[in-house]
């Protein structure tokens, strides 16, 4: 009985250490080429309207209803669902 709690405690002493030495930083990056200009790029994006076309988040529920409020593109433009 003995023997087996003492192989129970070295098992989880090292599960311990492999779990303190272990990396924990990672780093994950996609990249997308685009071919249009930076100007119509900004353009199309900085639009709230058009985060359902590009945005995979909304892509998930294409039945949510979206309301905004304020000029869509500029400051204080706002949406809400």
């Amino acid at each position: 009985m003995t023997l087996f709690f003492y192989l129970i405690i070295a098992l989880i002493t090292f599960f311990a250490f492999l779990h303190a030495w272990a990396k924990k930083d990672f780093d994950v990056s996609r990249t997308v080429v685009i071919n249009k200009s930076r100007e119509e790029v900004y353009g199309f994006v900085r639009q709230l309207k058009n985060q359902p076309l590009w945005n995979p988040l909304f892509q998930r529920d294409p039945n949510a209803v979206l309301k905004y409020k304020g000029p869509d593109g500029k400051e204080g433009a706002s949406f809400y669902w």
